[in-house]
């Protein structure tokens, strides 16, 4: 094992004090010192290409690749030690990178320790790191500073790891640790160790606070869906990039990936573990934290706040973001807005070509470089190092930012990037060394920048113990708001004596932020604070116009003892409607039920009133829903009706269901969308049975309404009660068909789930109005491709009719664009009605499973090509009705192509064994074309007999048949032969008309396609693979399975196994989505057991056969994907 004690640091090195340095005037240091504070200047705009590298980068900066896959693969996770050196993570090693020879490169990786999974999460201090993974929150250390640990990891929590487990690390101000959970990590109540955890009872992702010795674990803030990562700004403040559930995009709960300001003790609004289901609490609900901002589509993975010199200062104090599926880099600038922060995000970075750039972390170096790994999901590893390069001048102040400090108070505050553990080991010492005198006078010197006083406090309150009540009470009144709140945060954390009326003063400021800071510190601090300064900081703020104020003030009211309790609500309750409310939102806060909450539906419906403003109207439509226990997530009819369904409704009749609805109908005839819309699922909730409502719901469906809203508000009229007007019937069949085309109109690939709740929906509206299938079929537009899908969900007798009628405008119109509906549909006719339509379509290739299946209904000895065909089919009952066709057509000896397909499909089955396609039945097909009498194995016979039975076959028919044995047996070559293979392909010179053709023909679209949830969306898969990682997932698709897309194996009691994609659960059973694309149901008391399925569900083989030049064309054919998106 190589020692690397003696190894020079990252890049340009982590800088040493110069005992010689030059003083700088004060006035011109701190003029410098002042850029960390500046964030206002306009940024470049256009990308420039680097084609070398596969990427569009912007301006002013270069980029250069630090380390390659041949230093570190597949690359989950980097951080810097306390050397400021590179330190990586991937499955099977945690490993230091090194540039020996400081040009830049490193040239050699030491493996640290071994690690089973790789870890999610890095972070140093000092010996030791800190590394999540491998099922828990470990402890390694390198007392002897060689960069290998000295031994076995000590295990510090044990939590779920993995892609929605725990995640990043890292040491906040005061010295905390923090660690972000995803919503699988299984964070609860059990693990609570700190009696002032914010969060008593975490849901969803949470944000975990550890005291710096880790012996105290609370919640900081839950309601997370999978973040990644998240820092701390400049301000202290924390930050994060969250999740989606890509394949619910366009339906109208859809919740996009977003920017967070992390809020203490706030539920960020995700409620639900996993990763199929996407229900997230509105922006607009009292109780949620609302996102900064709306970042679309991706897989959000690295965050880190920019805190050093090197970049230009319209940079500095921003977060760079990280998107793993689009290959992206956001830069987001930190814009102070009230009691937060406005981030308007801009494209930094994207991939190019095919070079493949999956970005998964990224970490600032001493010398100010930005480094960005790339990995994850087996893709190659790397990382990369930017720098600013436009002006050469920032590159001296990012290395010799030391010689500039007039002061040792300077220099231990001006630090970048404070927080790492390689500054860290820089400033610590030297302010341990120097007192808290220093820093007390900086915190009060008001000619310093905002930045360094901050920093002060932070120093002080790590190292220090706190501010001393002099220093707390003087800072408080300085003409600096960011410093007056940080003094607040500082006196929540390790308050001095007499803290309370600075902190009551502070909640009481001009500034928003201020405020906010003194409110989470009151919290923190509530048993020391006392009641009566609780009560007055929290009723100055109940009725504040800043959401996260009123928050935090109705978590104060849950605190007081009953009689200020008493005279806290007597006093809201003498105000207007907006004070009331603030009032229910205490309430709810202090009131918590896990049932219908008659005490908040009252007092709400009191409150409203008097309510003028539409905010107010709103506030209190959302806090009706709130006491009927919110969204029906759990065992909802149906997973489409999920939002639109309440947790606890109350009685049906019932006079607190009468107030509502009373309340709630004018509403529905203001102007504000957010109000209608809203007022619109409480009345969904309610099953309003009005038929007013009803024609208002149907008035917000026209052509101008985009396809999301018309999906929200056919959801609510299905939960409302049914009208005997036929013209509302005929306005329903037409916004039900009018969907599809809405879709296409506004985004040619709408998302994979989206059809499945659309049916869902369908039926449900069927269910209401017995009226509404025939109308359907009077509507005009009905026969449109994307409407027949709807159809099936019919009774029989009109889902025949249908059927006739699209044979007639099939008839009339031969170039319609036939897709599996129209085949599934025509299967409601008798054989002898469509023959003829069907066999028409054999060309279309990504059909024939389809077809094959309607064909072997009935055969006929004029398709036996056909049947021939479905053999090699990976769906298993197009194979078994095509075995099944072809064994009942008359006897007939078979031609050597016919006998290759039998024998394939004969070993398929002996390599992975089907119940439902019998070997018995394979080798009497056999034994029909060539006049054989083979026997089959037994049924009980073991594998190796089963595989030289087969095998024995095999041979006997290459003898009888020679080509078949260069041919048709001829086996996949090695994985050295394939990947000989992939060098010679020319990636550049690939038909993506061509690529297309094959893509449709092997059915990639069935699982890939538009309207599928079978598998990913492929736009961005090229920007995130090289062409040799994504062929080789192509190849091997069962080596690395997402877990959004690992099928479940489920066997009934009658033995017959059902292989699918979970597409929703409940206690009354499951519904799978096979590879098919089409659902089973299947009841809870059928099923004899389940379990995840090790291979995936995308076959193997999918690649056999093709040339080089296949190949190219259709990987210029997902490249086309890309320039769609």
């Amino acid at each position: 094992m190589r020692s690397i004690a003696d190894a020079p640091t990252h890049g340009d090195r982590q800088p040493r004090r110069d005992r010689a340095r030059p003083r700088l005037a004060l006035g011109a240091a701190l003029c410098w010192l002042a850029i960390l504070g500046a964030t206002g200047l306009a940024r470049a705009g256009a990308l420039i290409e680097r084609p070398d590298l596969g990427v569009r980068l912007a301006a002013g900066f270069s980029i250069a690749e630090y380390a390659s896959e041949r230093l570190a693969d597949d690359i989950q996770a980097m951080t810097l030690d306390a050397l400021g050196r590179v330190v990586v993570t991937g499955p099977g090693y945690i490993r230091t990178l090194i540039d020996t020879n400081l040009d830049g490169r490193a040239d050699i990786a030491v493996d640290y320790a071994v690690s089973k999974s790789g870890g999610m999460g890095l972070c140093f201090d000092g010996p030791n790191l800190y590394f999540v993974g491998d099922g828990g929150l470990w402890r390694f250390t390198d007392a002897n500073g060689d960069g290998v640990a000295d031994g076995p990891a000590t295990k510090l929590l044990s939590l779920k790891t993995g892609e929605h487990g725990a995640h990043a690390i890292r040491q906040g101000p005061d010295g905390s640790w923090f660690l972000m959970a995803g919503n699988d990590a299984e964070v609860h109540a059990g693990l609570l160790t700190d009696p002032r955890s914010p969060i008593r009872s975490p849901e969803a992702g949470a944000l975990i606070r550890f005291s710096p010795d880790f012996t105290a674990l609370g919640v900081f803030a839950h309601g997370f869906r999978n973040p990644y990562d998240f820092d701390f700004n400049w301000a202290g403040d924390l930050l994060t990039y969250d999740s989606d559930v890509e394949r619910e995009w366009r339906l109208p709960w859809y919740t996009p990936t977003r920017l967070y300001h992390i809020a203490y003790a706030g539920h960020h609004g995700w409620r639900l573990p996993g990763y199929l289901r996407s229900f997230h609490r509105p922006d607009v609900d009292p109780f949620t934290i609302p996102m900064l901002r709306d970042m679309g589509r991706g897989s959000p993975t690295g965050v880190v706040a920019y805190r050093h010199y090197q970049f230009p200062p319209a940079y500095q104090n921003g977060l760079f973001l990280l998107d793993w599926t689009f290959g992206r880099v956001w830069f987001a600038p930190t814009e102070p807005s009230g009691a937060t922060y406005d981030m308007p995000a801009e494209l930094f970075l994207e991939p190019m070509g095919t070079a493949g750039f999956a970005p998964t972390d990224a970490a600032v170096a001493p010398d100010g470089a930005l480094l960005i790994s790339i990995g994850g999901r087996k893709t190659r590893g790397a990382v990369y190092r930017i720098q600013y390069t436009a002006d050469p001048a920032r590159m001296s102040l990012a290395t010799n930012w030391v010689s500039r400090a007039a002061t040792d108070a300077e220099l231990a505050l001006i630090p970048p990037q404070p927080l790492d553990a390689w500054c860290r080991a820089f400033w610590r010492p030297m302010a341990m060394r120097m007192g808290a005198a220093p820093f007390d006078a900086a915190v009060l010197n008001a000619a310093w920048p905002d930045s360094l006083r901050i920093r002060a406090i932070e120093v002080l309150t790590e190292v220090h113990g706190g501010l001393m009540t002099g220093t707390a009470r003087q800072a408080a009144k300085t003409g600096s708001p960011f410093v007056r709140a940080r003094v607040a945060w500082s006196l929540g954390r390790s308050p001095c004596a007499d803290f309370a009326p600075v902190l009551l003063d502070l909640a009481l400021d001009a500034s928003p932020l201020a405020r906010r800071n003194a409110l989470e510190a009151i919290a923190e601090q509530v048993e020391g604070v006392g009641a009566p300064l609780v009560a007055q900081a929290a009723l100055a703020n109940a009725t504040s116009p800043e959401k996260r104020l009123r928050q935090l003030a109705a978590q104060l009211a849950a605190f007081l003892p009953l009689e200020n309790w008493k005279a806290y609500y007597a006093s809201l309750m003498r105000g207007g409607a907006t004070s009331q409310l603030a009032c229910s939102l205490a309430v709810s806060a202090r009131f918590p039920t896990n049932g219908l909450n008659q005490s908040l539906l009252n007092h709400t419906l009191q409150s409203l009133k008097t309510a003028q403003t539409a905010e107010e109207k709103l506030i209190g439509v959302m806090l009706l829903q709130q006491g009927m226990g919110g969204w029906r997530i759990h065992d909802p009819s149906v997973e489409a009706l999920t939002a639109y369904e309440a947790a606890f409704p109350p009685p049906d009749p019932s006079p607190i269901r009468g107030r509502m609805l009373e309340t709630a109908r004018p509403y529905l005839s203001t102007q504000h969308a957010l109000l209608i819309s809203e007022t619109a699922r409480l009345l969904a909730m309610l099953a309003d049975p009005s038929p007013t409502t009803a024609a208002l719901i149907l008035d917000r469906i026209h052509a101008r309404s985009d396809a999301s809203s018309d999906f929200h508000y056919l959801a609510v009229l299905s939960r409302l009660k049914p009208t005997k007007d036929p013209r509302h019937t005929e306005r329903v069949a037409l916004a039900i068909l009018g969907l599809g085309q809405k879709m296409g109109r506004e985004d040619a690939r709408p998302k994979q789930t989206w059809q499945e709740r659309l049916q869902e929906l369908h039926v449900a509206l069927l269910r209401r109005d017995a009226e509404l299938g025939e109308q359907i079929l009077r509507s005009p537009g009905w026969t449109r491709p994307e409407n027949l899908a709807l159809l099936l969900s019919l009774e029989f007798p009109a889902r025949q009719k249908a059927g006739r009628g699209l044979l007639g405008a099939l008839r009339a119109e031969p170039a319609y664009p036939w897709n599996e509906d129209v085949v599934r549909l025509l299967g409601t006719l008798p054989a002898t009605e469509t023959r003829a339509a069907i066999r028409a379509q054999w060309r279309q290739t990504d059909l024939r499973d389809s077809l094959i299946l309607a064909l072997a209904k009935e055969p006929q000895p004029i398709d036996r090509e056909k049947f021939v065909a479905g053999l090699a089919s990976n769906r298993p009952e197009v194979a078994r009705a095509a075995l099944d066709a072809w064994l009942s057509l008359p006897r007939q000896a078979g031609a050597e192509s016919e006998v290759g397909e039998a024998l394939r499909l004969l070993g398929r089955l002996s390599q992975t064994p089907s119940k439902e396609i019998s070997m018995a039945q394979t080798i009497r097909l056999i034994n029909q074309l060539t006049g054989k009498a083979f026997a089959a194995p037994d049924p009980g016979a073991d594998p190796a007999t089963v595989s030289h039975i087969c095998q024995a076959i095999v041979d006997a028919c290459a003898a009888q048949y020679p080509l078949l044995g260069r041919t048709t047996l001829a086996r996949r070559g090695s994985s050295v032969e394939w990947e000989a293979f992939l060098r010679k392909v020319e990636w550049e010179k690939g038909n993506p008309q061509a690529g297309q053709r094959l893509f449709d023909g092997r059915r990639c679209q069935a699982c890939h396609g538009a309207n599928s949830n079978i598998g990913p969306d492929l736009a961005g898969v090229t920007r995130r693979w090289s062409p040799r990682d994504l062929f080789n997932q192509i190849r091997y698709p069962s080596r690395e399975i997402a877990e959004a897309y690992r099928a479940t194996l489920i066997e009934t009691r009658d033995g017959v196994q059902h292989l699918g994609l979970v597409a929703f659960f409940s206690a009354d059973g499951v519904i799978l989505r096979g590879a098919d694309g089409r659902t089973e149901r299947i009841a809870e008391q059928d099923i004899a057991y389940r379990r995840q399925a090790d291979d995936s569900i995308m076959p193997e083989g999918l690649l056999d056969g093709l040339n080089s030049q296949d190949i190219a064309d259709l990987y210029a054919h997902l490249r086309q994907l890309d320039l769609a998106k």
